[in-house]
């Protein structure tokens, strides 16, 4: 399409056109703004360092182990206090859910599925699993409202929704 449009109007009709010079002025007058005037407090970017602990799921083929709770500070840019929070197989993908509980991927052996965890006062417990022979799925959403967990399987086509107990 841009070739047949280039080959069709020739760039010096493209430089005459009123649009053309309207979209210059526009973007060369916001540059020369932003550029002279970036300075000033209202422009500025505030920089807000953040320190925030969050859970990382990994592929456990390797050195990994499970799911892992790290620390990022945004001041130093750095992720530190990288720890195993829960032992379990490829648990690639996880969510948190309500009341400190982990819904994850787990694959045991040839059987592939989701898990749940707690994981109060750092020490992690699992509370229940359902594998099935196969791969396990590439996806896990939690529905809070409506108590529901639901996996996605592109190996099998296949989608489950799983209710979630209070226990």
């Amino acid at each position: 399409i841009f070739s047949y449009f280039f080959s069709y109007i020739k760039v010096g009709d493209i430089m005459e056109t009123r649009i053309f010079k309207i979209i210059f002025y526009l973007l060369l007058s916001s540059m020369i703004f932003f550029f002279f005037l970036k300075d000033i407090p209202f422009f500025k970017k505030e920089e807000i360092a953040l320190i925030e602990q969050f859970l990382i799921g990994t592929y456990t083929k390797k050195a990994s182990k499970g799911i892992y709770k790290v620390t990022l500070d945004t001041a130093q840019e750095k992720i530190t206090n990288v720890e195993l929070a829960i032992p379990s197989q490829k648990p690639a993908y996880l969510q948190v859910g309500q009341d400190d509980r982990i819904y994850a991927i787990k694959q045991v052996d040839d059987k592939g599925g989701v898990a749940s965890y707690s994981l109060s006062d750092d020490n992690a417990k699992m509370l229940s699993d359902v594998l099935a022979a196969g791969a396990p799925p590439a996806y896990i959403g939690v529905d809070n409202k409506r108590h529901l967990l639901f996996s996605a399987n592109y190996h099998t086509a296949k989608i489950d929704v799983f209710k979630i107990n209070e226990d």
